[in-house]
């Protein structure tokens, strides 16, 4: 069984405009990164696509979104009640087959760790509202629901 090691979030840079946050995240599967440093991005919208990927799981069996501004693909189906495939498509295709619950609880301990990070850098920032309520969804789905 291949399980989510880590998702995490590194420090956002804030642009002078304080409307768009540059950044990364990090996810490794079995020690093989399928996202890096490398795949940096806006950020805040990234993090509201994978918040609502893992509500689409939950409630719909799939997910499937491309970060903001690079062509990189992300897609999630449904195999069984507990677990899917996740696959990532940027330079190469990249897939793992995962726990339901395990991905979504790794998703949310990195959210949070963003929304900290960008409450720090732009306590007013217009998506920390819609960041905290996706949150708040995703804590309250029940699996399979």
């Amino acid at each position: 069984m291949i399980s989510l090691d880590q998702c995490s979030a590194p420090l956002p840079y804030c642009l002078p405009d304080n409307l768009y946050i540059e950044g990364a995240m990090t996810l490794s599967i079995d020690n093989e990164a399928f996202i890096s440093l490398s795949m940096w991005d806006y950020i805040d919208e990234l993090w509201l696509d994978f918040l609502d990927a893992a509500l689409l799981l939950k409630k719909e069996g799939h997910f499937a979104f491309s970060f903001p501004d690079q062509a990189i693909r992300v897609t999630g189906v449904e195999m069984d009640a507990g677990h899917f495939q996740f696959e990532i498509r940027a330079n190469s295709v990249k897939a793992a087959i995962l726990e339901k619950d395990v991905f979504c609880q790794a998703l949310l301990a990195g959210a949070r760790e963003f929304c900290q990070h960008l409450c720090r850098l732009s306590p007013q920032h217009d998506i920390l509202d819609l960041l905290r309520e996706k949150l708040g969804e995703l804590e309250t789905v029940k699996p399979d629901s």
